[in-house]
């Protein structure tokens, strides 16, 4: 039986993952463990001349509201770069490497005069706003999301947990995500047959803490980067792809926006 790979993004994030060669290789679900609450209130963008997010729930966001999607957008990784695109935004300049990344471009690459709009969730990591500020940015903030931890883990996730005789790797985009999923299972039965991938070192810490036996940490903050993990653990498995026909459906199993 192929292995099972778990993704944990909110909403329909997963999806984007049907595109890469692990559908060919493992049986793929999206169980989102973060669930999304919007800002109610729209944003007036019009007094800015260039929006900045680090999250694609912001940028999905901003694609509800008017005139969003004529501002130029700057975005941190390739999902989000997609995303805005699809949604109709005209001009989208990509950072890879996360929110330092996109800091270190805006060094010299922007005149200050420019007027800054920072969207995001209640939860981050750094404050864009406050080093953008003192670069000599006019910057304002916009709060447009929270993400929330789900009520319950689904059975079907638990239970492809509790099976012992496949391969399963659990795949953690957010440190809150994996946080919350350490305070819903017993991790001593889990522990040396289940392996994690993370897409950062930050994330990675509870696990290794914990003495979880493989923990896999993505080399760039990129969702590619997190393939790779995945595409690599499948090969210490002798995992190869399979014909056509034998081509695997992504399950998402998203519990709402």
């Amino acid at each position: 039986m192929l292995p099972f790979v778990l993704f944990t993004r909110p909403c329909n994030r997963g999806q984007w993952v049907t595109k890469s060669p692990l559908n060919d290789l493992v049986y793929i679900y999206n169980f989102p463990l973060m669930e999304v609450f919007w800002n109610a209130t729209f944003v007036d963008v019009t007094p800015y001349d260039i929006i900045i997010t680090t999250s694609p729930q912001a940028v999905i966001y901003l694609g509800t509201v008017k005139g969003a999607t004529m501002r130029p957008l700057h975005v941190v990784g390739h999902g989000s770069y997609a995303l805005a695109k699809s949604l109709g935004f005209q001009d989208v300049a990509l950072w890879e490497g996360g929110s330092s990344a996109l800091l270190r471009r805006f060094d010299g690459t922007l005149h200050t005069s420019k007027r800054l709009l920072y969207c995001r969730g209640v939860h981050i990591k750094k404050n864009i706003t406050e080093q953008l500020k003192t670069k000599g940015y006019d910057i304002e903030e916009a709060i447009v999301y929270e993400s929330r931890p789900i009520d319950v883990i689904p059975e079907k996730f638990r239970q492809i947990l509790r099976q012992n005789q496949t391969p399963v790797m659990i795949c953690f985009f957010s440190k809150r995500a994996a946080e919350f999923f350490l305070t819903q299972i017993t991790p001593a039965a889990l522990i040396s047959h289940i392996a994690i991938a993370c897409l950062s070192p930050e994330i990675a810490e509870p696990f290794q803490k914990q003495g979880w036996k493989t923990v896999k940490i993505a080399a760039t903050f990129t969702a590619d980067a997190m393939i790779n993990e995945v595409m690599n653990w499948c090969q210490t498995h002798k995992i190869h792809p399979h014909p056509p026909l034998l081509k695997k459906e992504c399950h998402d199993h998203t519990q709402g926006m």
